[in-house]
């Protein structure tokens, strides 16, 4: 798994990235640290937003052993979510 820190572009906004994943079912996970925002982007190439996840929720999907499981138990249907789509995310203003 490699990990990348971002800065947006005129913004001092954090994102860390994690991608590839070792997962059979998410293929990379992105965190914007303002306004708690997961992003994931799944095998099937479909991309959602879970929105106010908190840190402690985040950083125990990162350490987690099953990326699927922790998914399915902690934070699918837990959050406000919405699918996005690739342009969306290039230009989501957080």
């Amino acid at each position: 798994m490699t990990r990348f820190l971002l800065m947006l572009q005129n913004s001092n906004r954090t994102i860390e990235t994690y991608s590839p994943l070792d997962s059979s079912f998410i293929v990379k996970m992105s965190w914007f640290e303002d306004g708690n925002i997961l992003m994931l982007t799944f095998k099937t190439g479909s991309i959602w937003a879970y929105y106010d996840v908190a840190f402690e929720v985040y950083s125990g999907f990162c350490k987690s052993k099953s990326y699927g499981s922790y998914f399915n138990a902690n934070i699918r249907n837990q959050y406000l979510s919405q699918r996005v789509n690739y342009i969306e995310v290039e230009t989501m203003e957080l």
